[in-house]
């Protein structure tokens, strides 16, 4: 049986959930993910990060809506916590590849420009036997994930970037109807981990 690799979690808007805690104490993640969206419109985020700082040695964070990129990734620093908007992060045979923020618009240039730049290196880390986890805030177009008022409302530009680097997984969250949802887009397995986090297991080939 595959063994936990990490833990995935979003949308808290404030003090962590204590079930949150105690699922990272009792499955014991390789490391944690947060896909924004942890401040309440950036309120008290030094102490919101600090709490983060403390559920694992290595947590890696997105910035979400509520949550300014360059304050974010100043506080990142301080607090010992991993921004990774718009950076590749290789951890054995894992790579996160994170864009925050957004949330309401479907088409985002920066982004899409973006993954133009990195589909090579994705390209060669498939090629190594990389799994590829993306890490957003917005929702994935036209998925159960981004399903609210009878329309897809999430984002067709982050849904491009999945299918561009061959993502095998994908985590987001912003719409908070839609937490604990799964879908996928292509091969890969797509989820809103909610507040109270989801752990993900992943098989890599053997070495």
């Amino acid at each position: 049986m595959p063994s936990p690799n990490f833990l995935a979690f979003v949308d808290t808007h404030g003090k962590l959930p204590a079930e949150l805690k105690k699922k990272i104490r009792k499955e014991k993640p390789e490391f944690v993910v947060c896909a924004g969206d942890f401040t309440l419109f950036g309120r008290e985020m030094g102490a919101r990060l600090r709490e983060i700082s403390r559920l694992h040695k290595k947590v890696f964070l997105v910035h979400g809506n509520h949550e300014d990129k360059a304050q974010t990734a100043l506080a990142c620093r301080k607090y010992g916590v991993r921004f990774i908007h718009k950076k590749i992060v290789e951890l054995g045979k894992i790579a996160l590849i994170g864009y925050g923020g957004g949330g309401f618009a479907q088409r985002d240039l920066e982004l899409e420009a973006w993954t133009k730049e990195i589909r090579k290196r994705a390209k060669e880390l498939k090629k190594k036997g990389k799994k590829i986890v993306v890490v957003a805030h917005a929702p994935f177009y036209k998925t159960a994930l981004d399903r609210i008022y009878g329309s897809h409302m999430g984002s067709k530009s982050l849904r491009g970037l999945i299918v561009a680097v061959r993502a095998d997984f994908a985590v987001c969250g912003h719409f908070h109807e839609n937490a604990g949802k799964e879908d996928r887009i292509w091969g890969c397995a797509v989820m809103n981990p909610g507040p109270k986090g989801k752990i993900f297991e992943i098989t890599t080939p053997k070495e």
